[in-house]
């Protein structure tokens, strides 16, 4: 992890306590971890809440799908259900150039990140705070 400067375990209290694992913050200074922080991917920019986002704050495993998802959006109109940080939404207008994205969650955290987001990137998404299931 060379460069790495903070790293930060978080663990839902149960299973941690099952586990024996307790939720940690350690870095090289001793100096507290951020709670948000800006990172680029495929040249997007994203803002990562530690503390207020779903497990991570950024779904990382997603990363190559979100590139991915590109293939398929240019000129397309795109409905990114469930967009939490809108990490579909923005490769698809900024990467592929989708003519219309439209991102909708049922969390009002999630959609306020996925809007600081998108403001990041200079990106036109429509939010939309809704259950996707209803």
């Amino acid at each position: 992890m060379a460069g790495t400067k903070f790293t930060r375990v978080h663990v839902d209290h149960n299973l941690g306590s099952l586990e024996g694992i307790k939720p940690s913050t350690f870095n090289e200074t001793n100096a507290a971890a951020p709670n948000k922080v800006k990172i680029r991917e495929h040249g997007i920019r994203y803002e990562v809440d530690f503390a207020e986002g779903h497990k991570t704050g950024f779904f990382c495993d997603q990363r190559e799908n979100r590139k991915a998802f590109t293939r398929f959006t240019r000129d397309a109109r795109v409905l990114d259900l469930c967009c939490y940080t809108a990490g579909f939404s923005i490769n698809a207008k900024i990467t592929a150039g989708a003519a219309e994205v439209t991102g909708v969650d049922l969390d009002e955290v999630a959609i306020a990140q996925a809007k600081r987001n998108a403001n990041l990137n200079q990106a036109r998404i429509k939010f939309v705070h809704a259950d996707a299931f209803a």
